[in-house]
């Protein structure tokens, strides 16, 4: 009796759902447009990999040309999620919109086997991301561009942080050091 094979449908990715590779090879002199929309599938995704409440809405525009043996990537990254507030935790949503230009070179990068420090200059060009093969994946790039534009310390409207606000106004009391200075053994009682 032959043995029955059963193939269990592969989980999506990230990846395979934005669907925003770019073939190199074969690029038009003006660029390939892509269009990138969230969806049901999608939103979830993003949502955990930026480890966020939500992702209520997500689009990107953006057009990927040749460029030195390589592509630059210009366009426009919008998204409207939901943070936890950092005071309250309740939801806080917050619209973004961010910008991309980056450019995607063909190869290593030089600078990964190196472990010497690199310098770099803040208010230079950006250094080329790299990639390997007939294909460049912006799926990283979209998702970087996302968390960048992320609010660190996202609060409700009208909320402020009050310090000492577990019953403890004294800052001396309530400080890290004040609970190491208790476990000091008394130099009078020696």
């Amino acid at each position: 009796m032959a043995a029955l094979k059963v193939e269990m449908p592969k989980q999506p990715t990230l990846q395979s759902l934005m669907d925003a590779r770019v073939r190199i090879g074969g690029l038009p002199a003006d660029g390939r447009k892509l269009t990138l929309k969230g969806d049901d599938e999608l939103n979830p995704m993003l949502a955990e990999r930026l480890d966020i409440l939500a992702v209520d809405d997500f689009a990107a525009d953006l057009l990927a040309r040749p460029l030195r043996g390589g592509i630059q990537v210009i366009g426009k990254v919008r998204a409207t999620v939901q943070q936890a507030c950092v005071v309250t935790l309740v939801p806080v949503t917050q619209t973004l919109k961010a910008n991309v230009d980056r450019v995607f070179m063909p190869g290593k990068d030089p600078h990964a086997d190196k472990t010497a420090d690199l310098y770099f200059d803040a208010e230079g060009e950006d250094e080329p991301d790299y990639f390997e093969g007939d294909y460049a994946d912006l799926t990283e790039l979209v998702v970087e561009t996302l968390a960048l534009a992320l609010d660190p310390y996202p609060r409700a409207p009208g909320v402020e942080f009050e310090p000492g606000r577990d019953g403890d106004d004294d800052p001396a009391k309530s400080s890290p050091f004040a609970a190491l200075s208790a476990l000091k053994p008394d130099k009078d009682k020696s």
